[in-house]
């Protein structure tokens, strides 16, 4: 598909989901087929359609790949990835299941309740850190559109998406919450000193 789509920046199946013995119990399409010229309405058909981010296991072409962020240490961090990826050109999502994902009660995003948790995970040198992942990952999709090579009404309209995204009222509630936690690390942290 990258041959004969040069504006496809990314190919990807459909998934078909297993148990913890490797029976298939369900399937899963990520709907992400984005195939619009204007970087922006991919940019909000993507963060309007997120889900199980399967996307990020499909075949990226490696030049596009090496002007984003990479794939950062932080909880959610395959969403940023795909954020950036879809800046610069089309998803194509080949109708075919072809990738399996195990779904078992041993999950990290199962076992782990909190972003900053799954953060550590990713690095546990983190552990000792104050940790604000929604922000981190809010100020990560804004660096994309910030490096993305599109127009700057383009890059206003992405912020826009932005804008939507994060005030919607759940997600705002758990950026506060990142920031009471991180104010309490930090009056700890200071207690310990002394």
């Amino acid at each position: 598909m990258l041959d004969a789509e040069p504006g496809v920046v990314l190919a990807y199946p459909r998934t078909l989901l297993l148990n913890e013995e490797g029976h298939v119990f369900g399937d899963y399409a990520d709907d992400l087929h984005l195939m619009s010229s204007s970087a922006s309405a991919r940019y909000r058909e993507l963060f309007d359609k997120q889900g199980l981010c399967h996307a990020i296991y499909g075949v990226m072409r490696s030049d596009v790949l090496a002007q984003t962020a990479l794939m950062t240490n932080i909880a959610r961090g395959d969403r940023i990835l795909l954020a950036d990826l879809v800046l610069y050109g089309k998803f194509w999502e080949v109708p075919d299941y072809l990738f399996y994902r195990r779904i078992h009660p041993q999950n990290s995003t199962t076992v782990l309740s909190t972003e900053a948790d799954l953060t550590i995970w990713f690095d546990p040198d983190k552990s000792n850190k104050v940790l604000m992942p929604k922000w981190q990952r809010l100020l990560a999709y804004m660096d994309a559109v910030r490096r993305a090579p599109i127009t700057p009404v383009e890059k206003m309209r992405c912020f826009g998406v932005l804008a939507r995204y994060t005030l919607k009222l759940d997600r705002w509630r758990g950026m506060i919450d990142d920031a009471l936690r991180a104010s309490r690390q930090m009056r700890a942290k200071r207690l310990q000193r002394g």
